[in-house]
């Protein structure tokens, strides 16, 4: 169990307007692994802001990055750092590298959290939904059989056989007997149209 010390908030800025507004924000605030503190948040904007590394000459970055985090640091103010710089440019037992991890890993397993509740959400109004499919399944197959019984079962099958196949060609043949003698008629029926053979 996490103590509240090691507890990990996670916390998506979505403008640009709300890191600006956070106290103590400065835009060209240096960052380095001496007077960082924690990550409060994380950034993804179409727009890039000017990481504030501070790099080893003294100067900042302002490297141009679209994905970073806002971070407190010692002294109460906040600041923004890339993704890449927090990731490549602080030694592996850096706090930063290690708390951003840290931050990643929570961002992801509450994300995933959500998915499932949602999924979870959502079961209820998907078992009604498959019932209702399934009794209307029940209903077509009722009907079926009832078509199939009064048509015969050599006829059904065929008319099953030309749905399955997409055959829409019946032949029909009539026989007359009319004063002793038998007469036969053929047709043939395709589209619709029909043919005397």
């Amino acid at each position: 169990m996490l103590d509240a010390a090691d507890k990990v908030v996670i916390r998506t800025f979505n403008e640009i307007s709300e890191i600006e507004s956070l106290p103590g924000f400065s835009d060209k605030n240096p960052i380095n692994k001496d007077n960082y503190k924690k990550i409060i948040g994380d950034y993804n904007f179409e727009e890039s802001l000017k990481c504030c590394f501070k790099k080893e000459n003294g100067n900042l970055c302002l490297h141009d990055h679209k994905f970073g985090y806002v971070v407190e640091l010692k002294d109460k103010s906040v600041s923004i750092i890339g993704n890449c710089c927090a990731k490549d440019k602080f030694d592996a037992d850096a706090q930063i590298r290690i708390d951003r991890a840290k931050y990643n890993n929570r961002k992801r397993y509450e994300q995933v959290l959500q998915n499932v509740n949602n999924l979870l959400c959502e079961a209820n109004s998907r078992v009604i939904e498959l019932e209702g499919k399934k009794s209307a399944l029940i209903g077509i197959k009722q009907y079926c059989d009832r078509v199939g019984s009064e048509l015969g079962k050599p006829n059904f099958n065929r008319l099953m056989d030309m749905a399955r196949t997409r055959n829409s060609v019946v032949l029909l043949a009539m026989i007359t007997k009319k004063m002793g003698r038998i007469r036969t008629e053929m047709t043939l029926l395709k589209n619709g149209h029909s043919s005397n053979l």
